[in-house]
C-alpha cells in the first residue's frame, strides 16, 4: 500500500493574489468528505484534438455556513463568488506537485440536510480569456512569439509563461477586437500537431510546438512501462481503434498579404464632431484591412476644423485598430472630413495547399480536417508542411487506450503525480494484444478520502509510425538507393533526427534532417 500524499487545497477569497488569508485553505472542509475531480489536456485522447479547458469539480463542507453567500456575520462576507485563485498541492516525497490551478467558475448552495455543502466549479486562466482583445501589427513572428503577444494583451504574468518558440513563421500577425481564447486555439493549429496549448498544475501557460516530441526528454524515450512487467492498471481499459479519426485530405486557403508602397486612406469618418475647448475626444479608428505606419492626422491635410485649433495623437500606428485623440483649444470646434493615412497591407492573392492519400481513401473514403481548424496564420510553406506532417501521421488508423492507475504502491503514486502530457510510455496488455510505446495525450484525477484513494485516467495514442530504412550515403547497410529511402514526411524518429544542439544527435553522417 501507498503512502498517503499530504493534499492542500487553497482558495484565495479576498482576490489580493495570495492564499494567506481568513479561511483561504480549505483542505479539510473538502478532501475528507466528497471527491476531487481534476481534468487537464486534449479534448480526446488524440494529437489532432484541441485543447481542453482544466478543470476541477469538488464539494465543501458548509454546516458552518462559512461558504454561504448570504451570511452577514462570517469572515467571508462578500467574497463568495467566481473569479478566485483556487490551488491543489500534493506533498509527496519531500516534494510538493502542483495538481491543479485555475479559477472557481461557479458555486451550488446545497442547504439542506444531510448535504448542507456547496458544490464548485472550476476553470483554467485559458477559459477566462474571452474579452475582445487589439494589438498592433506584427511582420514575421514565430507562434511561440505570437502566443506571448496574446498573453500580453490579456495582462498576463510574465513570469506565469512556459512556451516553446513554435516552427511555424507568422508573415503578418494583428489582433483587431478578437477573442483571445479563439486566437489562442488558431495559433496552435498554425503550429500544426502535435502542438498543445495548455495549463500546468501550478498555473503557468504551456506552449509545445509540434517538433517537442522530437526533443523534449520526455517524448523520446519511453518513460515508464505500464501493464504487465510495470505499473499496475485497473483492468477496465477502454480501446479505440482509430478508424473514425482518420484523415485522408486536407484543402488549406492561405491568404497572401503584401504591404501597400504609398501611404493611402486606411480610414474616414462619416459627419462631424464636435470638441468642447478644452477637452480631448478619442475617435476608434476600424479599418478594413490591417496597416502599419500610420501618420498622425494633420490639419487641413487629414481633418478640417471651425472655431478654434485641434491637435492630434493616435494610440498605435499599426494594426487594425487604434484611436485618435483629438484636443481642442481657442474654443469650441467643430471636426470634419477626419481620415487615417497608412500603408494597408491587404490581401493580394489565397493560395491553396491541397494533400491526399488515395491508398488510404480507397480503404477508408474521403475523410477530410475540419475547416475550422486550418492553419490561418500559417505562411504557405508552413501550411504546406503541416498539411504533409497530418497527411503523413493520419492517413492510417491509430488506436487509442484509456487506462486507470490506482495509488496502491509507491511506484503508482509516482507515477500518478509525475506524468505529464507528451510524455511517452509504454503499454504491455497481452489480453488486448498490446506491447507498444504512447503518448499521453489527456489526464484525469479522482481524489477521495483525504489522498488515500486516488485513482488516475490516462488518455493515451500510440506513437505514429516511423521511416527506419533511411538512406545513409556513407552507410555499408543503409546507402543502397534501390533499397533506402530519401526520407518520409512528418514521419522523423526522435532517436535519430539530426538536431544542431545536441552533441549526440549533431553528426551528418548518423543522423537525419527531418521531414
Amino acid at each position: 500500500m501507498a503512502s498517503v500524499p499530504r493534499l492542500r487545497l487553497y482558495i484565495d477569497w479576498s482576490g489580493n493574489g495570495n492564499f494567506t488569508g481568513v479561511a483561504d485553505e480549505v483542505t479539510t472542509d473538502t478532501l475528507q468528505r466528497t471527491q476531487l475531480e481534476v481534468r487537464y489536456g486534449r479534448s480526446a485522447a488524440r494529437a489532432l484534438a484541441p485543447s481542453g479547458r482544466a478543470e476541477m469539480v469538488g464539494e465543501l463542507d458548509n454546516r458552518s455556513e462559512i461558504y454561504s453567500p448570504e451570511s452577514t456575520d462570517l469572515p467571508l462576507v462578500g467574497d463568495i463568488q467566481p473569479g478566485r485563485d483556487i490551488y491543489l498541492t500534493a506533498e509527496w516525497q519531500s516534494a510538493t506537485h502542483g495538481v491543479y490551478r485555475g479559477v472557481t467558475d461557479d458555486f451550488d448552495i446545497q442547504p439542506g440536510w444531510p448535504k448542507m455543502s456547496v458544490d464548485f466549479n472550476c476553470l483554467d486562466a485559458l477559459a477566462g480569456m474571452t474579452g475582445e482583445i487589439s494589438t498592433a501589427l506584427y511582420a514575421s513572428v514565430s507562434t511561440g512569439q505570437a502566443i506571448g503577444i496574446v498573453l500580453d494583451a490579456v495582462g498576463w504574468p510574465a513570469d506565469k509563461r512556459d512556451l516553446d518558440a513554435g516552427a511555424t513563421t507568422i508573415p503578418w500577425f494583428w489582433l483587431s477586437r478578437a477573442s483571445a481564447e479563439t486566437v489562442l486555439q488558431q495559433l496552435v493549429d498554425s503550429e500544426g500537431p502535435p502542438a498543445l496549448l495548455t495549463m500546468d498544475g501550478d498555473g503557468n501557460v504551456v506552449f509545445r510546438d509540434r517538433n517537442h516530441r522530437l526533443t523534449r526528454a520526455g517524448s523520446v524515450t519511453s518513460q515508464a512501462t505500464f501493464g504487465t512487467g510495470g505499473i499496475p492498471v485497473l483492468m477496465d481499459l477502454v480501446y479505440g481503434h482509430g478508424v473514425k479519426e482518420i484523415i485522408n485530405s486536407l484543402t488549406f486557403e492561405i491568404p497572401v498579404r503584401q504591404p501597400n508602397g504609398e501611404l493611402s486612406d486606411v480610414w474616414s469618418m462619416s459627419g462631424q464632431r464636435t470638441i468642447p475647448d478644452g477637452s480631448t475626444v478619442p475617435i476608434t479608428v476600424a479599418a478594413g484591412a490591417p496597416f502599419l505606419g500610420a501618420v498622425v492626422p494633420e490639419i487641413d491635410v487629414d481633418f478640417t476644423v471651425t472655431g478654434g485649433n485641434v491637435t492630434a495623437s493616435i494610440s498605435r500606428t499599426s494594426g487594425q485598430t487604434t484611436t485618435i485623440f483629438l484636443t481642442a483649444s481657442g474654443g469650441t470646434c467643430v471636426v470634419t472630413d477626419l481620415k487615417l493615412r497608412a500603408y494597408s497591407v491587404a490581401t493580394t492573392a489565397t493560395e491553396v495547399v491541397s494533400a491526399e492519400d488515395p491508398t488510404s481513401q480507397s480503404r477508408y473514403g474521403i475523410r477530410t480536417w475540419p475547416q475550422q481548424r486550418e492553419p490561418v496564420w500559417a505562411s504557405l510553406p508552413d501550411a504546406e508542411a503541416i498539411a504533409d506532417l497530418i497527411l503523413a501521421q493520419r492517413a492510417q488508423r491509430i488506436p487509442t487506450v484509456r487506462i486507470r492507475v490506482a495509488n496502491r504502491s509507491d511506484a503508482s503514486m509516482t507515477q500518478i503525480l509525475t506524468r505529464d502530457l507528451s510524455d511517452r510510455i509504454r503499454l504491455v496488455i497481452p489480453a488486448a494484444s498490446l506491447d507498444s510505446e504512447f503518448f499521453i495525450e489527456r489526464i484525469e484525477h479522482q481524489i477521495s478520502e483525504g489522498g488515500r484513494v486516488w485513482l488516475t485516467d490516462f488518455y493515451l495514442e500510440r506513437t505514429p509510425n516511423t521511416v527506419t530504412n533511411w538512406l545513409i550515403l556513407n552507410s555499408s547497410t543503409q546507402g543502397r538507393l534501390d533499397v533506402n529511402r530519401l526520407g518520409g514526411t512528418g514521419m522523423s524518429n526522435s532517436t535519430t533526427v539530426f538536431r544542431l544542439d545536441s552533441a549526440t544527435q549533431g553528426k551528418l553522417d548518423t543522423n537525419l534532417l527531418g521531414f
